[in-house]
């Protein structure tokens, strides 16, 4: 039996970090995500 739930992505993201920077490329470049407006 086949228990895993497939999904398309995430909704929305809120984190807190010292260096935005690091965080945006880390996610934008080495996860693929999309990185959408930054605060």
């Amino acid at each position: 039996m086949d228990r895993t739930v497939p999904w398309e992505g995430f909704h929305h993201i809120a984190l807190v970090t010292p260096d935005l920077d690091t965080t945006i490329h880390f996610y934008g470049n080495v996860l693929g995500m999309q990185v959408g407006e930054v605060r």
